[in-house]
């Protein structure tokens, strides 16, 4: 177990590092957000199955140096980087509704990955953690859409009256 533990505390301390790293390249290549997708998923199951045939600790660590990047691009700095781009009001609401959409993955994926680890083991249990993982990254990429400025629209809730007058009161 303390094995285990140490495993998260790396990808919890790297995903401390990846997040910004992430959310600045979602930013910078917002209108290629469905390769970004895309390519999340596809580090997430070869995560996966890199972890599935391990059978030593230190390669579980350096799993656990990929999957940091993995974690903030399919799941909160992805969505947050959508909100931010889609909506200039109700921002806070969206990332609710986000977030509940999360909690209701993560509580379905435990039991899943439960079911799974105790009928197949544990190898088979993350190979299927990375087919979902790519499943749910393609899913989410023809579901998701670059930033509306790409479409020449304005964000749900843009006002360009604010806008104007917080120029204005700048100068």
């Amino acid at each position: 177990q303390a094995e285990f533990a140490a495993y998260m505390t790396i990808l919890s301390v790297l995903g401390i590092i990846s997040q910004p790293i992430v959310g600045m390249m979602l930013s910078k290549f917002a209108e290629k957000i469905r390769y970004i997708t895309i390519g999340g998923g596809i580090l997430g199951f070869l995560c996966c199955f890199w972890f599935s045939r391990s059978s030593s600790l230190w390669q579980f660590y350096f799993g656990a140096i990929f999957m940091s990047m993995v974690v903030p691009i399919v799941t909160i700095a992805l969505s947050s980087s959508i909100i931010a781009h889609w909506f200039a009001a109700h921002k806070s609401v969206a990332i609710s509704i986000v977030s509940i959409g999360i909690s209701i993955g993560t509580v379905l994926y435990t039991q899943i990955g439960r079911i799974i680890l105790e009928s197949f083991g544990w190898r088979t249990t993350y190979f299927a953690t990375g087919i979902m993982i790519l499943a749910g990254c393609v899913i989410g990429a023809l579901l998701v859409s670059p930033p509306p400025s790409v479409y020449g629209l304005k964000p749900f809730g843009y006002d360009e009256t604010k806008v104007f007058l917080e120029k204005v009161t700048d100068l």
